[in-house]
């Protein structure tokens, strides 16, 4: 799943600023979510 353009945005913007864990840490949650929910996004 890849992040709408807004949210990709900000994630270059706080990556910039040294916040490089965050775009991993939501690609792992969204992994764990759609093991535990296999509907929840196409």
């Amino acid at each position: 799943m890849e992040p709408i353009p807004e949210t990709d945005e900000a994630l270059m913007e706080l990556e910039r600023y040294g916040d490089v864990d965050l775009r991993q840490d939501l690609q792992r949650l969204t992994a764990e979510a759609r093991q535990t929910v296999p509907g929840l996004t196409p």
